[in-house]
């Protein structure tokens, strides 16, 4: 069975600076939520992969914090991994938990704002 950081890498073409193996070595027994820091007053981004056809990057919210309504060309898969968002995808609004996901289609509107310390993992897809 192939992990998600594999599938990852075969469907995005990724061209890394190490093989693979050594890829899964470094993150074996690697929770992805502590692959970024929690931050006070703010968001921080972490990209963990990139390739010629989308990236995968980490985000970590504060309680508050929040991103405009905005939409991306591309398909994306959200994984909330900690804490809860209130999220509105079009004219719908619901609350996103650690353990769901989301597929956005490209174009969609989305917004999110963080009910508690958050963090979600973003799969960026661009063909």
């Amino acid at each position: 069975m192939r992990s998600l950081i594999q599938f990852i890498i075969q469907i995005n073409r990724i061209h890394l600076p190490f093989n693979q193996t050594d890829l899964l070595i470094m993150n074996r027994n690697k929770v992805l939520t502590e692959a970024i820091d929690n931050t006070k007053n703010g968001i921080i981004s972490k990209k963990i992969l990139s390739g010629v056809n989308g990236n995968v990057t980490l985000f970590s919210f504060d309680k508050g914090q929040s991103l405009t309504e905005h939409s991306t060309p591309h398909a994306v898969f959200l994984m909330a991994l900690e804490g809860e968002a209130d999220f509105s995808l079009g004219k719908e609004s619901f609350t996103f938990l650690k353990g769901e996901y989301l597929i956005l289609e490209p174009g969609e509107l989305h917004a999110l704002n963080a009910v508690t310390e958050f963090k979600m993992l973003m799969a960026l897809m661009k063909r």
